[in-house]
């Protein structure tokens, strides 16, 4: 059963045809100087992806995606005032499909917590740029990485 914040999503999907979405792309620099990104599992799935979510009314949308990371991921930075990039994808609700585009922002982890609220839910994994390409589920997101 969809819940009520995608039943609001679904009647009104903008004159665009697609609903905005954030994301938080999490990366650090290694002992040996190197990038690493912060990949997390759905948590239905367990595909690998990037904290994400929906825009969230008094923040802007690098605020949100900083936010979706601390909750879906455990990490907090300093997070980009503009997108790197955006990609698509379908979002499956219980009767209906829906076309969401999503901004990405980089966040530089400064902290990554013990404790934070989805994790019991997802896993997550640090892993250089070339290996988070090879493994992250959405293809549309290989060119954000290698940006990094």
């Amino acid at each position: 059963m969809s819940s009520k914040r995608e039943q609001r999503h679904v009647k009104n999907p903008g004159k665009k045809g697609f609903l905005p979405q954030v994301a938080a792309l999490p990366f650090r620099i290694d002992e040996k100087g190197q990038v690493e990104v912060l990949l997390i599992t759905t948590r239905r799935t367990k595909r690998y992806i990037f904290p994400k979510g929906w825009r969230m009314r008094g923040r802007s949308d690098a605020e949100a995606a900083a936010q979706e990371a601390r909750e879906e991921a455990g990490v907090i930075g300093t997070v980009s005032k503009h997108p790197i990039g955006q990609y698509y994808y379908w979002k499956e609700l219980t009767r209906v499909s829906i076309k969401i585009r999503v901004s990405v922002y980089t966040l530089a982890v400064s902290e990554q917590l013990l404790q934070w609220p989805e994790r019991d839910q997802r896993s997550r994994i640090w892993v250089h740029p070339d290996r988070a390409a090879a493994m992250i589920s959405d293809s549309a997101l290989i060119p954000l990485i290698k940006e990094l």
